[in-house]
């Protein structure tokens, strides 16, 4: 399976990863996409409201070691899950810095609106960050959504 994978990506461009919203941010998740170890697919699983958070992240990262690699970078629990790969674990400060950098991240993500990036909170369920006016809109569709699904019953 890992073969094809590496096959299939390599049968690509990178470009056609970057996420149709990437915008302003389209040459620093190139980078990231690049960084993404072979093997695995690809893919910036976190929304535009998080961009800065995981370009920030990556400018950092590189700054500490320029040829580090991306294993995963996607959206869990109201938070974003950046694993990386170091070429060397042998030095324990860079190995910590680079933790806290991505720490940090998250603990940014679990106050950033993930729609838009402005300051948010955690819905009740801890799932989704938003901010007041995006936490307003999920609401109204959620409303609708049941509203329709009981006059259907």
């Amino acid at each position: 399976m890992r073969v094809r994978v590496q096959e299939n990506r390599h049968s690509r461009s990178d470009v056609e990863f970057i996420p149709d919203d990437a915008g302003d941010y389209r040459d620093q998740l190139l980078d990231i996409i690049q960084r993404m170890s072979s093997g695995y697919w690809p893919h910036i699983g976190v929304s535009v409201g998080w961009y800065p958070l995981i370009v920030n992240a990556n400018e950092q990262l590189d700054a500490l070691c320029h040829n580090y690699k991306i294993t995963s970078l996607t959206k869990s629990n109201g938070t974003i899950q950046y694993f990386f790969r170091l070429p060397s674990y042998d030095d324990d400060e860079l190995v910590k810095k680079c933790i806290a950098i991505v720490v940090k991240a998250q603990e940014l993500a679990r106050k950033t609106c993930e729609v838009c990036g402005e300051m948010g909170s955690p819905d009740k369920s801890g799932r989704f960050v938003f901010c007041e006016t995006h936490t307003k809109k999920v609401v109204r569709r959620k409303r609708t959504s049941n509203d329709e699904v009981q006059r259907d019953n």
